[in-house]
């Protein structure tokens, strides 16, 4: 699922990563098994992934995501950070 968000929805996309996460990191997505963009060259996509960690994935720590936030804290943050354009 992170896989197709981010292939075609990466300006809308926010990957938020706990100590569970473990294989969703650059090296592992560099593996050519692993890889999100396929079309493209080695440099190319070193870079797309370079730009998506910085911009749009959040490491909260070691603690278990459901246990950091509640549903109602996340909704709230996500609304007032990243609003629906259309309602």
């Amino acid at each position: 699922m992170a896989q197709l968000l981010i292939k075609n929805k990466r300006d809308l996309t926010v990957v938020f990563l706990d100590k569970d996460s473990e294989k969703f990191n650059k090296e592992n997505l560099m593996k050519p098994n692993n890889r999100i963009l396929i079309n493209c060259a080695d440099e190319e996509y070193e870079k797309f992934l370079d730009d998506f960690f910085k911009e749009n994935v959040i490491f909260i720590g070691n603690k278990e995501f459901e246990d950091s936030f509640s549903s109602q804290y996340l909704a709230k943050v996500l609304n007032k950070n990243r609003p629906k354009i259309y309602g």
